[in-house]
């Protein structure tokens, strides 16, 4: 499988639960965008601590790596802006 890296790539879109473990904590998140990819979320090691969930089903600004592969486009996340929340707040600050 051949995997292609691009670094430092911004994208917009909504952060949603892909997965979920037996007892239905959710294990794998993803970003939705406009043009209706999906990227998996992943950790960066700079900034491990960024919770996915906490930003479920909110309209985002994300910063990372993007790595495509067979089917997959992944992006490790190193840096989220919130522009719109769920309940249908606005944000300006970067979290």
């Amino acid at each position: 499988m051949t995997t292609i890296e691009q670094k430092n790539i911004g994208l917009q879109g909504i952060i949603t639960v892909d997965d979920f473990d037996s007892t239905g904590n959710p294990v794998r998140f993803v970003l939705l965008t406009d043009d209706e990819n999906k990227y998996i979320l992943e950790h960066d090691t700079k900034n491990p601590d960024i919770d996915f969930s906490r930003y479920a089903r909110s309209k985002v600004h994300l910063t990372g790596a993007v790595r495509f592969g067979h089917k997959r486009r992944v992006i490790t996340v190193s840096e989220v802006k919130v522009l719109l929340c769920s309940d249908g707040a606005h944000y300006k600050s970067i979290v």
